[in-house]
């Protein structure tokens, strides 16, 4: 297994994020968008990215690479001093410790930044394989949780009701990789 690195997100980064999308596997995703994605909430969403804000939430945001392919993204989302954490991988490529390498990584990345003192992740209950790169992560499964979220149906939307569990970790209870 090769490893992997992280880079930042491209510019502008639209047809990278339209192909990620296109080849995930969105049924353990939390929030679905609609492919293709919109393009104004896509330009709005990438700007925020590329200055690393949206709103009053700071945002650290990697590509996740192979090589020089783009496999996935991994994204911090903090507000105040939490943060929450969103990987989306290439189907091909879940289940494979490529998650659990480039967590890794953003930790080393953020860890001594001040960006966030605690990080949550919100996965689906059926997300075998993010489940066990959280736990190998060192991150605790804290509660159960239920949600409404919008999903797209036939180009408008309705609501879903999706079960899952959050996960927490604590930047200063976690050894540096290397």
């Amino acid at each position: 297994m090769m490893d992997v690195s992280l880079a930042p997100w491209p510019v502008p980064g639209s047809g990278e994020l339209q192909d990620l999308y296109e080849h995930t596997d969105q049924k353990y995703c939390l929030t679905i968008l609609p492919v293709p994605l919109p393009e104004q909430s896509t330009v709005q969403y990438l700007n925020a990215v590329h200055t690393g804000m949206a709103g009053q939430r700071r945002l650290y945001t990697r590509a996740v690479m192979l090589g020089n392919q783009i496999i996935g993204k991994i994204e911090l989302s903090a507000e105040g001093e939490e943060s929450e954490l969103d990987i989306i991988l290439r189907k091909e490529y879940t289940g494979r410790g490529y998650g659990l390498q480039a967590f890794r990584q953003l930790l080393q990345e953020v860890q001594h930044t001040g960006f966030c003192t605690y990080i949550t992740a919100y996965v689906h209950k059926e997300n075998i394989h993010a489940r066990r790169m959280l736990a190998k992560a060192g991150m605790r499964q804290t509660r159960p949780f239920s949600a409404d979220v919008l999903v797209p149906d036939n180009g408008m939307y309705r609501l879903k009701a999706v079960e899952g569990y959050e996960y927490i970790l604590y930047l200063e209870e976690t050894e540096p990789h290397h």
